[in-house]
């Protein structure tokens, strides 16, 4: 629980009274976690620098259609979803060279050669959180989000269900489908 003020509290504050300190406050408070997010979510911290940016000037911007009995928690990371789906959307043509990293490897190369690795394999590895990080990014936008959000930001159903706009019924279907994707492409099965 962050010390202080809560988030609605900030957000009156600098309404009413135009408190630059309180806008600034609840912008250092979420930015860790909703850079977090969109580095997850877009598979690039530097894109993630970017996008986090994005979201707060659009929450600066749309700070008074904020709804206080929803969370601003909440509303901020939809702010920050819809800032990385533009992105990504734009981003939908790819060089072949974008998956090179700085050593000349191309990780769609070795995504493909190590396409027979087992879950206990790449466990193994030392870099199981990379292969992860990797295969996270072969779901579709949709899956990856409700992961991202449930385990990366750890929002509970109810804050992700706020968060996207959509039935907590659908949410919690997604995340079981998208579960089950992430198993089989770690599996290979």
């Amino acid at each position: 629980m962050p010390k202080g003020p809560d988030d609605a509290n900030l957000v009156e504050r600098y309404l009413r009274e135009d408190d630059e300190s309180a806008l600034r406050d609840l912008f250092e408070r979420h930015m860790g976690p909703i850079h977090a997010f969109l580095s997850r979510f877009t598979g690039s911290p530097q894109d993630a620098d970017d996008l986090a940016q994005e979201t707060f000037m659009r929450a600066w911007r749309h700070l008074r259609s904020f709804d206080p009995g929803r969370g601003f928690r909440t509303w901020l990371y939809g702010i920050a979803r819809h800032a990385a789906i533009d992105f990504l959307r734009k981003r939908r043509n790819v060089p072949f060279s974008a998956f090179e990293d700085d050593e000349g490897g191309n990780a769609l190369i070795e995504r493909i050669e190590d396409g027979a690795d087992l879950p206990d394999e790449i466990l193994e590895r030392k870099d199981a959180a990379e292969s992860l990080h990797k295969t996270l990014a072969l779901l579709s936008v949709s899956y990856r989000e409700v992961i991202v959000l449930r385990h990366g930001s750890e929002l509970s159903f109810q804050e992700i269900a706020e968060a996207l706009g959509e039935p907590l019924n659908t949410v919690k279907s997604r995340y079981r489908r998208a579960f089950f994707a992430l198993k089989k492409l770690l599996t290979g099965g």
